[in-house]
């Protein structure tokens, strides 16, 4: 089914099958039962976790690491 969304509003949305390759660390939801999962870089997509089936995924959030945020100059804290 096809929906009109303006240009104006449209989001990059982004879906990937299980068995890619994550590219983006991040909170993504199975398009069939609607699990979320966290993937990290270089994981690959699993089957869902409730009904064990192939399945797309979409991102619902991303996620920086551990690595990322400690080499940010802008990470909240003052520097001695």
């Amino acid at each position: 089914m096809a929906r009109y969304v303006p240009t104006s509003v449209a989001i990059r949305e982004v879906e990937v099958k299980t068995g890619q390759d994550v590219r983006e660390l991040g909170l993504y939801v199975s398009d069939c039962c609607l699990q979320e999962m966290r993937f990290g870089k270089d994981d690959s997509f699993s089957r869902c976790p409730r009904c064990l089936r192939l399945c797309e995924w979409e991102p619902v959030e991303a996620v920086a690491a551990w690595q990322e945020m400690a080499a940010s100059k802008h990470d909240g804290y003052e520097r001695a």
